[in-house]
């Protein structure tokens, strides 16, 4: 007399197995590469089409922002072209959705001659003539409206000195740097084709020898 017994498929496998071959341990690393490839592939779509981090590398754009602040920006409201791709990759010819900054503006753009990051505000559009006279600014031969407003004291650090042209003092709280100060109103105009925008980069920065950003 024979017997015969009905296998069940969790008899037909040792711990661990599975009926196609693999084991748990296999399944849990494919899990988690697949994590990974999707969390690498969400980073570089959030920081090249909605917002990318950055750190201001210089005292240029003073009181606003300091040497060392860490800021997150905005990558789409003038468009995009290859330079908000990861690496510059060169898939984009020109930029889309393009769209003019206003003056007043606050930017970060890649200087076309080294291609540094730089952050400064916009005070020129295609079209206007941009001049610096002993200070004063005037756009398309007319003083900017300028209205006197106490110094900025800024506290040094670190991160910030206090430039020759500025005058220092101890406080209570510390050593700062008074720069004068004034308020510009800037002009608006509709925008006309996109060429180069003029920044403002006195006082701190270096002389605006070159145009300093090519919409393109």
């Amino acid at each position: 007399m024979t017997a015969s017994a009905k296998l069940e498929p969790s008899d037909a496998r040792r711990d661990g197995d599975r009926l196609d071959g693999r084991s748990e341990k296999d399944e849990s690393w494919g899990s988690f590469i697949a994590f990974v490839l999707k969390l690498v592939l969400a980073v570089i779509l959030f920081r090249t089409l909605l917002f990318a981090p950055f750190t201001i590398p210089s005292e240029s754009m003073l009181p606003l922002l300091r040497n060392g602040d860490y800021i997150v920006a905005a990558k789409w409201p003038y468009g995009y072209s290859r330079l908000s791709l990861p690496f510059d990759a060169p898939f984009l010819k020109g930029r889309i959705f393009a769209r003019l900054p206003e003056r007043g503006d606050v930017v970060i753009f890649k200087h076309p001659y080294d291609e540094v990051d730089y952050i400064k505000r916009v005070i020129g559009l295609p079209g206007d003539i941009v001049e610096l006279r002993g200070g004063r600014l005037l756009l398309n031969g007319a003083p900017v409206p300028q209205d006197g407003a106490a110094p900025l004291a800024i506290p040094l650090s670190a991160n910030t000195g206090c430039h020759p042209a500025a005058r220092e003092r101890t406080t209570q709280e510390g050593p700062v740097c008074d720069y004068p100060s004034a308020i510009e109103t800037l002009p608006t105009v509709a925008p006309i084709a996109c060429s180069t925008w003029a920044m403002d980069r006195r006082t701190i920065s270096a002389p605006s020898q070159f145009p300093m950003a090519v919409c393109s």
